[in-house]
């Protein structure tokens, strides 16, 4: 039943969020939304490397939040990825 109903809800919820206009504000509830959704599959499962991710991926957020023009600062930007994190992995 699960097989049938989860590519039903996706197509729903894909249609859904194409008939969402693009709003600011609106566009903040929806991060806050799918953080929210982040978190609890993050905690369904058992491995570290998504604790960690989710974790990249708030800090990214919160540094969005606190620089609204999107400015990387002159040193981050010099410095590349750090060793150790997700971006040094495609490296």
């Amino acid at each position: 039943m699960l097989a049938f109903l989860l590519p039903l809800a996706s197509k729903i919820v894909d249609a859904a969020i194409a008939k969402i206009p693009d709003d600011e504000e609106l566009g903040e509830k929806l991060i806050e939304i799918c953080l929210h959704i982040l978190r609890k599959a993050v905690s369904l499962t058992k491995t570290d490397i998504d604790d960690q991710l989710l974790a990249v991926v708030e800090k990214a957020i919160l540094a969005r939040e606190e620089n609204p023009a999107g400015e990387v600062a002159a040193e981050e930007a010099a410095e590349g990825p750090r060793r150790g994190t997700f971006g040094s992995l495609f490296l």
